[in-house]
């Protein structure tokens, strides 16, 4: 990583990846993520019931804390916020208040269609109890646009909380959209991003994958939005993320 220290300074926006790069801890791929990124996304994909972060790893995960760096966190999937029955928010706000020793800045919510019994009403209730359990403002919430989900109709069932939109780059060029009607459409509440490639049937490939010109026309939408939250290079092991960041060099020299 510190041949690319400083290197994208001149991206226009606040540069992040996941904590699952190595495999290895939390804080021990944020010490190897810090001199490149500005934010490390905490993939927390299984409840802190199950899956629980130690108060030695939330220290450490602090003690690299600075006003340049810090964290957001992806939120426990599958949610299940949009089915029948049971409380998943209760989930959602345990995991929450787990990792808020980290100082969380911002956290991804999927609202994912995973049966016929998909019902999108039932959502601003349960996001409603999890910000009245946590505490944080819903503007930090960012709800990510998720492969076989139909996003207009999450979307449309959230906005009114308050709420922001975590637009996951690759999963919509992944379903063939263009990222200039995601932009147009929701870009007034875009607060955090996932920037990956795609290519034949599979995602979160290098960003080698992205043209060149298609790269930068989204990279500077970003920059001009000035948005709070990162941009997450959303890429899970090291060669990928060399390789992405080799061809964002060249790209922006």
């Amino acid at each position: 990583m510190e041949k690319y220290r400083g290197r994208f300074s001149n991206l226009g926006v606040r540069l992040g990846a996941p904590s699952f790069v190595w495999p290895a801890g939390f804080s021990e791929n944020a010490a190897k993520l810090k001199p490149v990124f500005k934010e490390v996304q905490l993939t927390a994909y299984e409840p802190a019931v199950t899956s629980p972060i130690s108060d030695e790893e939330l220290s450490s995960l602090r003690s690299l804390n600075d006003p340049e760096f810090g964290y957001s966190l992806h939120l426990p999937i599958p949610t299940s916020m949009a089915l029948p029955g049971g409380a998943p928010e209760k989930i959602l706000s345990h995991t929450m208040l787990a990792y808020d020793k980290a100082q969380i800045r911002n956290y991804v919510l999927h609202v994912e269609k995973s049966s016929d019994a998909w019902n999108p009403a039932l959502v601003p209730e349960r996001i409603s109890s999890l910000l009245e359990a946590t505490g944080v403002s819903p503007e930090r919430i960012c709800v990510e646009n998720i492969i076989g989900s139909p996003f207009a109709e999450a979307w449309e069932s959230v906005r009114g909380l308050g709420v922001s939109v975590c637009f996951d780059v690759g999963h919509w060029l992944f379903e063939g959209g263009n990222p200039e009607e995601f932009f147009d459409k929701y870009g007034d509440r875009i607060r955090m991003a996932h920037l990956h490639g795609v290519a034949g049937g599979r995602d979160h490939l290098p960003l080698t994958n992205i043209p060149q010109a298609t790269l930068k026309k989204i990279i500077a939408s970003f920059a001009e939005m000035k948005m709070d939250g990162a941009v997450i290079i959303e890429i899970f092991s090291p060669g990928y993320m060399a390789e992405s960041l080799e061809y964002l060099s060249k790209i922006y020299g």
